[in-house]
């Protein structure tokens, strides 16, 4: 008796365990990022905008980044809780946070629990903190939030987070509401209910989108939206029978990348991330794992999820405090080094003189032969391509 009686108190240990087991290996392998000092080609903007919030405060309009921007626009949650608890702090928060709402959605949506589903998941956002993606990372807990809510008939916080999606990432509004719209079409049941929250999750994007316009585009090449939607049909196609939702959302995932291909917008190629993060654990909770086409697309995902981690560029630990010594070792002639920014400014203060120069590149360089572009000229025209980054 004493043997049955303590194997039925070690598997209810285990099962109140269990929850825990997602978030801890995400908030594990995001801090082992975080201090092997994993940084991504995202992150400088996040640091640049938190640093704005401390420095001047949450404003509508910023100068300082090309030829200035509407900060709303790339939502406003994470510069100020980056500005207030820390960046590192709120990027870990949000993958381990993200980890447990999807342990929870896939036993609320299937009765069981599903390992290598909600394992991957925790181990893929870890790749928004490589990245430095951590407005999508901290919008993505906000929206699996809300889809929780919805799960369980509670109505008003569904909407509460539906709508807050939008403040912290526009791009996982879009795939919010291409759940909520799945939902819908998928059954009768509660269907006014699902239109209006995705109703509540689009208007927030189109209004901030019509009152603080960016003024530019993400690419999105043909490549990637053959990509996007040759996964998508595989989802379908694998979950139509066992999960009509999952090829719901699959189809209308389709759709709304053709649209974003078709009309160029800020939005972009940034829609394929909705592939990379949900791809893989659909498929593991609901398909059985012994599906030729599920063993021939986890592969490719896991490369494409993590394919911007692997080019980010990895930064040892500094040995020494940065920029000061490069620019002025000891023994430096500071002297010289007066007397040569002096020269420069007479230069640029004779009548007629423009702030052009030809570049001397070293020996081998390719680009030999050009000349350098006045700064005057860079003033107020943004860079196209750049104001996609959420």
């Amino acid at each position: 008796m004493r043997a049955i009686g303590g194997g039925v108190s070690t598997r209810i240990r285990a099962a109140a365990l269990a929850p825990t087991v997602p978030p801890l290996a995400a908030a594990t392998l995001s801090l082992l990022i975080v201090t092997e000092r994993w940084r991504g080609a995202d992150l400088p903007a996040q640091v640049f905008r938190v640093g704005l919030v401390k420095r001047f405060g949450l404003q509508v309009w910023d100068n300082f980044w090309f030829g200035g921007h509407h900060t709303v626009g790339y939502g406003v949650l994470f510069p100020v809780l980056g500005a207030v608890v820390g960046i590192w702090p709120v990027a870990v928060a949000s993958s381990a946070a993200s980890a447990w709402l999807v342990d929870a959605l896939i036993v609320g949506g299937t009765g069981r629990r599903s390992w290598p589903a909600t394992l991957w998941f925790a181990a893929g956002t870890a790749a928004n903190v490589a990245i430095g993606r951590l407005p999508f990372a901290l919008g993505m807990t906000i929206g699996l939030g809300a889809l929780l809510a919805g799960q369980r008939d509670r109505r008003v916080l569904a909407l509460v987070l539906s709508a807050a999606t939008s403040m912290a990432s526009p791009v996982v509004s879009v795939f919010l509401a291409i759940v909520w719209a799945a939902m819908a079409v998928v059954s009768a049941e509660r269907r006014r209910q699902r239109m209006l929250l995705t109703a509540v999750t689009a208007a927030p994007v189109l209004i901030v989108a019509a009152l603080f316009p960016q003024g530019g585009t993400f690419p999105f090449h043909l490549g990637a939206l053959l990509s996007t939607v040759a996964v998508a049909g595989a989802v379908a196609v694998c979950t139509r029978r066992a999960a009509p939702l999952v090829a719901a959302v699959a189809v209308l995932y389709a759709i709304a990348a053709a649209a974003a291909f078709l009309v160029p917008s800020p939005l972009g190629a940034n829609i394929s991330r909705f592939g990379m993060f949900a791809t893989a654990p659909a498929l593991l909770a609901v398909v059985p794992a012994r599906r030729r086409l599920v063993a021939l697309v986890l592969p490719l995902v896991a490369f494409w999820q993590w394919s911007p981690a692997i080019d980010a560029p990895r930064l040892g630990a500094p040995t020494r405090p940065p920029f000061q010594p490069a620019l002025l070792p000891a023994g430096a002639d500071r002297r010289g080094l007066r007397a040569m920014a002096a020269r420069h400014r007479r230069r640029l203060r004779r009548p007629g003189r423009r702030p052009t120069r030809r570049i001397r590149p070293r020996r081998g360089c390719a680009h030999r032969g050009r000349t350098a572009v006045p700064a005057a000229r860079l003033v107020g025209r943004p860079l196209a391509g750049m104001e996609g980054h959420r």
